[in-house]
């Protein structure tokens, strides 16, 4: 193993900070989307039809609380885990100097 580990804070820092804004901007525009289908599927909406809106509601609210609330969570995860790595990387450096 090598007595030193080069890590600069500044590059860890622009990265955990460029993810967490990649994350939310996914979400976010995942938000937006299901916004916009709702509002083109409601009464006077351009897309109304009362079957075929009420399945399309409730696909987007199965969106929601499941594969984006897993998404979201994924990205936790992520964010976490890099934090932890980070973490490492410090221990091993100020142990092995």
């Amino acid at each position: 193993m090598a007595d030193y580990i080069n890590m600069q804070q500044t590059e860890y820092d622009e990265i955990q900070t460029k993810l967490a804004e990649i994350h939310q901007d996914i979400i976010s525009n995942e938000e937006t989307i299901r916004e916009m289908v709702t509002e083109l599927t409601e009464i006077e909406g351009g897309f109304y039809v009362m079957m075929i809106s009420n399945k399309i509601g409730f696909l987007l609210s199965e969106m929601k609380s499941g594969a984006m609330t897993q998404l979201e969570s994924a990205f936790e995860n992520t964010e976490q885990a890099i934090a932890a790595f980070a973490d490492a990387v410090i221990q091993i450096d100020v142990v092995d100097n």
